[in-house]
């Protein structure tokens, strides 16, 4: 998924690697090669782990506008009162930060879609990523009832391999309409 973001935002870089040879990652989750793809692994598996998996596009009204970006000055979609994740999560993402710190970077915490928020109008945390988060940094997702807006869930799981993450279809749609909106927090218009 990162790769997929950042392969729409800069030049591709050459490849490295064996194009050749398939991976574990093309046997199990029948993905494309990786190396074209930057790393990227698209699951091209159905719901369920199902090998039987269709290229599907899904027909919304949801745009990139429809991705939030957390502010705790105004309301917002997002929520943080489901069991926490973790600690071991949470030291994960300090650390993470931290070196980004080191390095001058700014951090997006991106909420993933899942099957069990489908219809929920709230972007469900495990953490106050916020705690982490310094001023510059994000916490940005999309509402699932905008996400999959006007789609049964049938059409719903044909975006995703299991309850947890996307397959191929999921990724390109959620990559399309997650990063216009990032891209505006990294480099904001200037007037």
């Amino acid at each position: 998924m990162p790769r997929n973001l950042l392969s729409l935002i800069r030049a591709e870089l050459p490849a490295k690697g064996s194009l050749a040879k398939p991976s574990f990652w093309q046997s199990f989750y029948h993905a494309e090669n990786l190396v074209p793809r930057l790393g990227s692994v698209a699951a091209c598996l159905g719901f369920g782990n199902n090998p039987d998996f269709q290229e599907y596009t899904p027909q919304t009204p949801a745009c990139p506008m429809d991705a939030c970006i957390y502010s705790p000055s105004a309301p917002s979609p997002f929520r943080f009162d489901i069991p926490p994740a973790p600690p071991s999560q949470d030291v994960f993402a300090q650390k993470t930060v931290t070196l980004a710190r080191k390095y001058g970077t700014r951090v997006i915490f991106l909420h993933m879609p899942e099957t069990t928020e489908m219809r929920s109008p709230v972007i469900q945390e495990r953490a106050f990523w916020m705690k982490t988060l310094s001023k510059e940094d994000t916490l940005a997702g999309i509402p699932a009832t905008k996400l999959f807006a006007g789609l049964k869930d049938e059409e719903v799981l044909k975006l995703f391999f299991d309850p947890g993450h996307l397959n191929k279809n999921g990724q390109e749609y959620f990559t399309k309409l997650i990063t216009p909106r990032l891209l505006q927090v990294y480099a904001p218009v200037q007037n």
